[in-house]
């Protein structure tokens, strides 16, 4: 019987290009499993699309002195690109913003509401810093500091980059302003929180304990730890860009805090879809059959949103939405040991590989570096040696002498097949045990090659 498959790659960033790291850790991982799915003759549908709001646009935007939708207009063109020339062929590659999705601010909103009806928000006061030097709020990306985990000085207010710990901006050690460097001050505001320990005691804590035989080793130890910490998290922010409160909630300079409605963006990009295809009713054929398998590919650093956040959001809701089959989060693709980094630019452009190579050898070597147990490094010997002795040597060394002997012996031309010997049937029955063992392989979420 075909399966119901969603498939989706983590939402990137409108606000600069994506690197190998990206690719080697959510989308080419993501497109192996999808093509292995459908050869099978699987029902897989597979979305991605930019993540559009949250401090990480509108502070790239003011510094370059763009507006907000021209900013993330850029550079989701040029992540499609960038997709593009590495062969992920989604269904749709779209985003989060009103003028990319006509649906995915109705979609989060309505997660808002039900979210509300069911208990699982109120309203809290907190401090947020604030710039007493431009008058304004600064949340997340706006204020840096060092880290109270790991003591990295480059930690941001809502994670650390280098622990990849999900943090509390008043808990950095000497926060500073990222517009002017000042020191912000705190200044009380009321924001939404979502009751994330009450859904992890009700539901979340069961339902994570039922996966620890089917998830990564490194996904499994990830979310326990998260789920022994959860509390409740705020899901706005004071901000002039994003997906506004709904209805009575409503509230000027108050949206959906990104990590929120972010994720919804696979829903929402998924209903643009097939109302697209004139299929609108299997938008929740889909999203609401319980027998529909759900996958989320991602890297390491998301996956507190996706295996505990957005789990919780779903089954919250009590609207009948699928909750992950599973996270299959890879490790860190580093560049020389260090993670990449375009902001700091730490990365090889994508450019100066893709188009001086075929796509289908780029990809080989590139799936034979996935890090899918381990922290994994680019090496430009590695990938010589993968191209040219894998690929040149081996491969095509063998297929070229197989055309010559066939060219030689057998007037260029592939003879009747004729009665099988045993040692003919021992040698396809290997072939056939070996496209089973590679195909169990990649259910698994594991590339036989790295």
């Amino acid at each position: 019987m075909t399966e119901k498959i969603i498939v989706t790659s983590a939402l990137p960033y409108a606000n600069g290009p994506i690197h190998f790291g990206h690719i080697v850790g959510a989308y080419l991982p993501a497109d192996i499993f999808v093509r292995y799915q459908r050869m099978r003759g699987e029902d897989v549908h597979f979305v991605c699309g930019t993540d559009e709001h949250g401090v990480a646009i509108t502070l790239k935007a003011e510094q370059a002195g763009q507006s907000y939708p021209d900013y993330v207009d850029h550079w989701h063109r040029e992540i499609g690109r960038i997709l593009d020339s590495i062969g992920i062929e989604f269904d749709l590659f779209s985003g989060t913003a009103a003028h990319h999705n006509p649906f995915h601010a109705e979609l989060a909103q309505g997660f808002f509401l039900d979210l509300m009806r069911n208990g699982y928000l109120e309203q809290r006061t907190e401090e947020q810093f604030y710039s007493a030097t431009l008058g304004r709020f600064l949340p997340d990306r706006y204020v840096e500091g060092t880290c109270y985990k790991c003591n990295s000085p480059n930690a941001r207010g809502d994670e650390c980059p280098s622990c990849g710990s999900w943090l509390d901006a008043k808990q950095l050690i000497d926060p500073r302003s990222t517009l002017d460097g000042s020191t912000p001050v705190l200044r009380e505001t009321r924001h939404w929180y979502l009751k994330l320990d009450q859904i992890r005691d009700e539901w979340l804590a069961e339902w994570f304990t039922a996966k620890t035989a089917e998830w990564k080793v490194n996904v499994r130890h990830f979310v326990a730890s998260a789920l022994d910490d959860l509390r409740a998290r705020p899901i706005t922010r004071d901000l002039p860009w994003g997906v506004p409160l709904p209805g009575e909630f409503a509230e000027a300079g108050k949206v959906l805090y990104v990590w929120f409605e972010a994720p919804i963006g696979y829903l929402s990009i998924s209903k643009q879809y097939w109302n697209g295809q004139g299929q609108p009713e299997r938008f929740e054929q889909l999203w609401k059959d319980p027998a529909t398998k759900l996958y989320h590919f991602l890297g390491k650093d998301n996956i507190t949103f996706h295996a505990v956040v957005f789990p919780a959001m779903l089954w919250g809701t009590k609207a009948g939405w699928v909750v992950p089959t599973n996270v299959p989060a890879n490790e860190f693709f580093n560049l020389e040991g260090k993670k990449f980094n375009t902001s700091k630019g730490w990365y090889i452009p994508e450019s100066s590989i893709s188009g001086r190579f075929p796509v289908d050898g780029l990809r080989y070597a590139l799936a034979t570096m996935m890090p899918e147990t381990a922290d994994s490094d680019w090496s430009w010997r590695e990938f010589q040696a993968r191209i040219n002795d894998d690929l040149a040597d081996n491969l095509g060394n063998f297929v070229a002498r197989t055309l010559r002997f066939a060219e030689r012996f057998l007037d260029g031309a592939i003879p009747d097949l004729g009665p099988l010997l045993p040692q003919d049937r021992e040698l396809l029955d290997a072939g056939a045990a070996a496209a089973e063992e590679i195909g169990a392989h990649l259910a698994s979420f594991y590339t036989p090659l790295s």
